[in-house]
């Protein structure tokens, strides 16, 4: 299987603008995040990671897993699905 056979150029064309699109959508709606446990340990410590596409990771104080914290709401993912533009 060939690259353009799984990712057709027509469609990968507008990706990068569309995934920001919807990373900017998500931006806009950050007071609807909540704050989370770990979704490995389900662990209630963590230790700040860093930042990317303007989104906050947490490192688990007990088993390590790096995650976004704080996440979209069940009801935002709801949303964003259901509207993504990519």
């Amino acid at each position: 299987m060939k690259e353009h056979e799984i990712r057709p150029p027509h469609l990968m064309h507008d990706k990068q603008s569309l995934l920001e699109a919807d990373q900017q959508f998500l931006r806009d709606r950050a007071q609807e995040f909540d704050h989370v446990p770990c979704p490995a340990c389900s662990g209630d410590s963590q230790l700040p990671f860093g930042m990317k596409h303007g989104f906050s990771y947490g490192k688990c104080s007990c088993c390590g897993t790096v995650y976004m914290n704080p996440r979209p709401s069940q009801a935002l993912l709801h949303e964003f699905y259901a509207t993504s533009k990519n």
